[in-house]
C-alpha cells in the first residue's frame, strides 16, 4: 500500500493514498477515511515530529540539492517558478474564503459559519466567541477573487514551464543528484530499502491526489480537475465546480459515480499503480529515476497549491466530516453529535440526523437540541465552574471547596434563565421549558411542565427585552 504524509500541529501523519482527511468543526485534523470506507482516528495514527520526518527525507532533500544546483546552471528560473508556487500556497491556506450569493467572504482559521433559519449565511464566530454578521463583512465578487489568486496561477504555470526546460536540457545533473539520493540514503533515520520505497510512494501518491479529486454530494462521486474551486447556491448545495483559468462547469453537465464505481475505480488505480511501479523498477528504473529526482522541488511545490484549494475545500464541507463530540448548528438550534460520527443530510440539504462510526442511525426528530442562549449558558457554565475550582485550588487547599462549591453555583445560575434572541428582541425561556416554533420556522411560544400541569404559554405571553435591558441583565448575573 502506498502512502502520503498529512502535516497537523507540528506533526507528520501517515495517511494511505486516496484516503480522505477528516476534520472536527474546528478543521482540526481527527484522523483518516479509507477508499474502503474504513475510519481510522488520529489516536491510532503513529506521528512523526520534524527531527523524525527530516531524517527520513534527508536523501531526497541532498538529492534535490545536487540536481537543482545543475539545473540553476542552464535553467535559472526552475527555483523561481517553484518558490512562486510555494507562497501561492501559502498565501491560500492563510486566507479562508466562503462562496455565498455569488460573492467570496473572508473567514478567519477556525471560525464556526452562521446560518439563520433559512439555511443562508448570516456571518462567522471566531474562537474566543466573537460573533460577526454578514453586514459588517466586505465580500468580493469574481474578478476581485481571480485577481486574489493570479500569483498562484502564475507561480504553478511558472514551476511547470521551467521544470519541462530543464529536464531537457540536464539529464546529466539529474543524473548526479540522483547520485547523491542513492547515497544519502544510507545513513538516513530509517532503513535504505523503507527510504527509497517511502519517497517513490511519497511522489506517487502527490501525483495521484492532484490528478483525480472526486467530491461526494448526495450520495454520487463527481471527479473534478487540478486546483478547481467549489461553487454553491445561496441554499449551500452543490452546484459545479471553476477551474482555475475560470471556465465553470454545471453540475448537469457532469456524470456522477455511485459507491460501487467510485469503490472499483479506486481498486483498479491501486492495483495499476503497483503494476507501474514494479515494471518501472525492473525494466526503466535507470531511466525515469533521474528525471523523477529533478522534479522532487516543482512537485513539491504542486502538493502545496493543492493543498492550499483543499483547505478551502474542506473548510466549507466541515460539517459533512465526521467530529469528536461537538454540536451541530442547523435551523437556529445546536445538536450534540457523537465522537466519529458522520453528518447525514437529504437531496434538499436539510440535515437529518447522524450515522455512528458503527453504523447506527438516529434521525433529527429523536434528537435534543439546543437553542442559542441553552448554548451559550452551558459554555458559560462549564468555564465559570472549572475557573473557580481552579482558582480555589491554586490560593489554598482549605478553600478548595469553596471555590468548588463557588464554581458548581455559578454553572447552575448560568442555566436558570434561558434568552431565545428573536428579531430586536430576547425572550425568557423558563429552565426545562421547550421552544415552539411555526411552519416557517418562527417563535411561537413554549410548553413546560410544573406543578400545576402541562401549560403553553404563546408569544404574546412571554417576557420580552429589549438589547439595553438584557445587557443589564447579563451584568447583574456577572
Amino acid at each position: 500500500m502506498s502512502y502520503t504524509y498529512y502535516h497537523y500541529n507540528n506533526m507528520y501523519y501517515q495517511v494511505p493514498t486516496n484516503a480522505t482527511i477528516m476534520t472536527d468543526s474546528q478543521n482540526r485534523f481527527v484522523g483518516y477515511q479509507t477508499s474502503t470506507g474504513q475510519m481510522v482516528h488520529i489516536t491510532n495514527i503513529t506521528g512523526l515530529d520534524q527531527d523524525q520526518f527530516s531524517a527520513l527525507h534527508i536523501g531526497q532533500y541532498e538529492g534535490e540539492h545536487a540536481a537543482t544546483t545543475s539545473i540553476q546552471d542552464s535553467t535559472r528560473m526552475n527555483n523561481v517558478g517553484v518558490n512562486a508556487g510555494q507562497q501561492a500556497a501559502q498565501t491560500s491556506q492563510a486566507e479562508t474564503y466562503y462562496h455565498y450569493n455569488n460573492m467570496y467572504y473572508k473567514v478567519p482559521t477556525n471560525a464556526i459559519i452562521m446560518t439563520n433559519s433559512q439555511n443562508q449565511f448570516s456571518g462567522y464566530q471566531t474562537s474566543t466567541g466573537q460573533t460577526f454578521s454578514i453586514n459588517n463583512m466586505t465580500g468580493l465578487n469574481q474578478d476581485q477573487f481571480s485577481a486574489l489568486h493570479i500569483a498562484q496561477y502564475e507561480g504553478e504555470h511558472a514551476a511547470a514551464t521551467s521544470i519541462q526546460d530543464s529536464t531537457s536540457m540536464n539529464n546529466v545533473g539529474v543524473t548526479a543528484g540522483q547520485v547523491g539520493v542513492n547515497q544519502a540514503h544510507t545513513t538516513s533515520y530509517y532503513t535504505k530499502m523503507d527510504q527509497n520505497e517511502g519517497a517513490t510512494q511519497g511522489q506517487q501518491a502527490a501525483a495521484t491526489s492532484m490528478n483525480m479529486t472526486y467530491y461526494h454530494y448526495n450520495g454520487m462521486y463527481y471527479k473534478l480537475p487540478e486546483n478547481a474551486l467549489i461553487m454553491r447556491n445561496s441554499q449551500n448545495e452543490f452546484t459545479g465546480y471553476q477551474t482555475s483559468s475560470g471556465q465553470t462547469i454545471g453540475l448537469a453537465s457532469m456524470v456522477g459515480l455511485n459507491q460501487e464505481q467510485f469503490s472499483a475505480l479506486h481498486i483498479g488505480k491501486y492495483e495499476g499503480v503497483q503494476a507501474a511501479m514494479t515494471s518501472i523498477h525492473d525494466s526503466t528504473k535507470m531511466n525515469n529515476v533521474g528525471v523523477n529526482a529533478g522534479q522532487v522541488g516543482v512537485v513539491a511545490g504542486r502538493v502545496g497549491v493543492a493543498a492550499g484549494q483543499i483547505g478551502i475545500k474542506e473548510g466549507q464541507e466541515a460539517a459533512t466530516t465526521s467530529m469528536d463530540d461537538t454540536y451541530y448548528h442547523w435551523n437556529g438550534m445546536f445538536y450534540k453529535i457523537p465522537e466519529n460520527s458522520i453528518i447525514m443530510r437529504n437531496a434538499q440539504n436539510d440535515f437529518t440526523g447522524y450515522q455512528t462510526s458503527s453504523g447506527e442511525t438516529v434521525e433529527l426528530s429523536n434528537m435534543h437540541g439546543l437553542n442559542r442562549e441553552q448554548f451559550t449558558d452551558l459554555h458559560i457554565g462549564q468555564y465559570e465552574g472549572q475557573h473557580a475550582a481552579t482558582t480555589s485550588i491554586n490560593d489554598s487547599t482549605s478553600m478548595n471547596n469553596v471555590g468548588v462549591q463557588e464554581g458548581q453555583q455559578a454553572a447552575q445560575t448560568s442555566m436558570d434563565d434561558t434568552y431565545l434572541h428573536m428579531g430586536n428582541y430576547y425572550y425568557t425561556i423558563p429552565r426545562g421549558a421547550t421552544v415552539q416554533y411555526g411552519n416557517n420556522g418562527e417563535l411561537t411560544g413554549y410548553s413546560e411542565t410544573t406543578s400545576s400541569g402541562f401549560t403553553v404559554t404563546t408569544l404574546s405571553h412571554m417576557t420580552k427585552l429589549t438589547q439595553e435591558q438584557y445587557m443589564q441583565t447579563q451584568r447583574g448575573q456577572a
